[in-house]
């Protein structure tokens, strides 16, 4: 049987504040360039492709160049710029 969601009620997943989007790493903005912010580097591109929907590492580099270009302030990528567009 399926039922509708009671939108008003309050999930697991609320209760505890994680969403798919704060499993994401956060990006650093180097000199050069960007890296994904983890300790394990090969975990932090998955959990960064699963939160942007895609099953290809070069597709989620791909995807994370055209972000950091979307932030720029001022002629230079801004992290809060970047992180904002992360998480929308």
């Amino acid at each position: 049987m399926n039922t509708v969601p009671d939108l008003n009620k309050p999930t697991a997943l609320a209760a505890t504040g994680q969403t798919k989007a704060a499993a994401a790493p956060r990006i650093k903005l180097l000199s050069h360039g960007y890296a994904i912010d983890h300790p394990d580097p090969e975990l932090g591109e998955q959990l960064m492709a699963d939160a942007l929907g895609v099953a290809d590492r070069d597709a989620m580099h791909g995807i994370l160049r055209q972000l950091v270009k979307a932030s720029v302030k001022d002629e230079r990528p801004d992290e809060v710029n970047l992180a904002f567009s992360m998480r929308a």
